[in-house]
């Protein structure tokens, strides 16, 4: 336990620490302007995986030890869904301008949506990954993903402010590259665990129960921070 608690220690201090330095540098690097595109990028591929993740992180993490057909379950719908979102996505940005005449007129900000997209599709991997880690209890896992993902962020953030112009879309892309190295870093920290691809059969009344914990458990999360003195 106190290995764990100590690697929680260490990972969020380094980690809060890149952090820091990384928005510092990233301020100085694009300007106000651009830096306040960066953050209603972030803000948007936050607030869709407030809304669109369906709280299945929150089934993963809790029932994987205990009931493991409906963590795994969880699981794999979490990846499925992620998947159909993606695919809406694409088709959306296929056919807006054709179909949508506001698109051809926000047609500059295509770039900063196509950015965050790939921020959103990379937050929601990391979560369905981050809560499989918290359910199996490899927490020095965890925070070794923490640690990889913003020292990884900070040091591309250095690199780009030296050798490319000051672009948001690029802050975007690089900032979901180091979520997605996270995710790589904690995925072979469950190279032993097999049973992820197995398909689990789960009855129906089982299964909605298992979505409606996890619905419940996010709407609880987006009145909480929606509540003006959270």
């Amino acid at each position: 336990m106190w290995k764990d608690v100590g690697s929680t220690t260490l990972g969020n201090a380094v980690g809060a620490l890149a952090a820091f330095a990384a928005g510092a540098v990233l301020a100085r690097w694009l300007g106000p302007a651009l830096r306040g595109r960066f953050e209603l990028g972030l803000f948007a591929a936050n607030s869709a995986l407030l809304v669109l993740c369906l709280g299945l992180n929150i089934p993963v993490s809790v029932f994987l030890a205990l009931q493991p057909a409906r963590g795994i379950w969880a699981y794999q719908l979490g990846l499925r869904w992620l998947l159909y979102l993606m695919l809406l996505a694409i088709g959306l940005f296929a056919v807006a301008d054709r179909f949508l005449p506001v698109a051809a007129v926000l047609s500059s900000y295509r770039p900063t949506a196509l950015a965050t997209s790939v921020v959103f599709a990379s937050l929601f991997l990391a979560q369905m990954v981050n809560s499989v880690l918290i359910g199996l209890g490899r927490i020095r896992r965890l925070n070794l993903a923490v640690l990889a993902r913003w020292s990884l962020y900070l040091a591309g953030v250095l690199a780009l402010s030296v050798a490319v112009p000051p672009d948001a879309e690029v802050a975007l892309a690089w900032f979901a590259t180091a979520v997605l190295a996270a995710v790589l870093v904690a995925w072979r920290g469950l190279r032993d665990v097999s049973r992820f691809g197995h398909q689990t059969h789960q009855a129906i009344g089982s299964r909605l129960e298992t979505l409606w914990y996890g619905l419940r458990g996010q709407l609880s999360n987006v009145f909480t921070r929606s509540a003006p003195f959270s």
